[in-house]
């Protein structure tokens, strides 16, 4: 073999060498641009929304109640009537249904609502009061596809009068333990929905279908049958059974004033002084210690 046609197979293989090596640097580079590629296809970016997502949550009694919107601001618009349309329907907020969840079932100004989510929609008026209906569809994002048919209840409220506030925001107000007010305040306008809870009726039925290990839950339900439901002939079965489970210092004194609604002044001072006797260092005992103390100076 002549040496001129060793030296051009020895070229040959290397530019194969070459372009094996090549087409594996473009392939390798073809793959990484593919995952980056991916990776910003699939990326979100974060930006802050113009109307914030919000949440407002409140316990009236034993019932949740929660509000879950959208926060546009007024941003030196006038909303009633320009920003906000006045008798057209209105989702009550921004970007998506605003949804009002219950866990128990409660009554809306006066209407009676199951337990379950829901979206509020409102009709402002400008010289009268404002329609509200609470639909039972909370996959709505808008008003496009709300059919009235499926309203669980619709009423009207006049709305009131407030100082000014940027954002739409809703808030609860005068909560006790059976009623409160939702509230929606946007700009100067602010509509009061009273909502009302059937308390003692969950309280009892957790009370009728109490199975527990635990002494505090038979005590605490026995003071509950005593000062709410004025009933202390349960109070007193389920004293009984507290101390059964192990008796403290605690329900002896609830056992004292179940003796004493009873009518049973003797035993019911019998039980105070041993309560009084058992007290502990626990703020528990020392906030109802001037009680016990004043309740034995009673029936002594």
């Amino acid at each position: 073999m002549k040496l001129s046609t060793v030296k051009l197979s020895t070229v040959k293989l290397s530019n194969v060498k070459l372009k094996i090596q090549l087409l594996g640097i473009v392939g390798l580079l073809t793959q990484a641009t593919l995952v980056v590629s991916i990776q910003l296809a699939s990326a979100e970016i974060s930006l802050p929304r113009a109307s914030p997502k919000a949440n407002v949550m409140q316990e009236i009694g034993l019932t949740n109640v929660s509000v879950d919107y959208f926060s546009p601001a007024v941003n030196k618009r006038n909303v009633w009537g320009e920003l906000v349309s006045y008798d057209k329907i209105w989702r009550t907020g921004a970007n998506g249904c605003t949804k009002l969840t219950l866990s128990e079932s409660a009554e809306i100004a006066g209407k009676n609502v199951g337990a379950g989510s829901y979206c509020i929609f409102t009709v402002p008026s400008k010289n009268s009061a404002w329609k509200v209906m609470i639909n039972e569809d909370e996959t709505l994002s808008g008003t496009d596809g709300y059919d009235a048919k499926k309203d669980v209840a619709s009423f009207s409220i006049t709305p009131e009068k407030r100082p000014f506030r940027e954002r739409l925001t809703f808030l609860f107000e005068d909560v006790t333990p059976t009623t409160g007010k939702l509230t929606m305040a946007w700009e100067n306008i602010a509509l009061v929905l009273p909502i009302k809870v059937e308390t003692a009726k969950h309280a009892v039925a957790n009370i009728e279908q109490l199975k527990s290990d635990s002494w505090r839950d038979y005590a605490f339900a026995a003071r509950y049958m005593l000062e709410e439901q004025k009933n202390p002939t349960k109070a007193s079965e389920l004293v009984a059974r507290s101390q059964e489970l192990e008796k403290t210092w605690f329900n002896t004194w609830v056992k004292a004033q179940v003796l004493a609604a009873q009518g049973k002044k003797a035993e019911a001072l019998q039980f105070a002084k041993e309560a009084q006797s058992m007290g502990d260092d626990s703020g528990f005992f020392k906030a109802l210690k001037p009680r016990i103390e004043a309740s034995v100076k009673q029936w002594s």
